[in-house]
């Protein structure tokens, strides 16, 4: 039985880049978390951080087709969740 090799869209995308990577962190839903991790690891030749910034580009990517290109922020983002100010009784 002969072997045909899938073509790796992911690892085609990383070949010839060596831009240094920056570290973040952030927060997920757990069960869209525990999807992608199943799907890097499934995946031959995907690595869970190339699997989050492809979708995070494809996002971004389409956002700027019907909004263009966003302007540069103009401070620091915000962290963490949005707090909501209550009038106190």
């Amino acid at each position: 039985m002969s072997q045909t090799k899938t073509p790796n869209p992911a690892a085609d995308d990383l070949k010839g880049k060596t831009k240094p990577k920056e570290v973040w962190s952030g927060r997920m839903d757990p069960d869209l978390l525990d999807k992608a991790k199943a799907v890097a690891y499934w995946t031959p030749g995907l690595t869970f951080s190339h699997l989050v910034e492809t979708a995070l580009r494809s996002y971004l990517d389409e956002w700027e087709k019907e909004h263009g290109k966003p302007e540069e922020p103009g401070g620091p983002l915000r962290e963490g969740r949005p707090l909501i100010r209550r009038k106190l009784r």
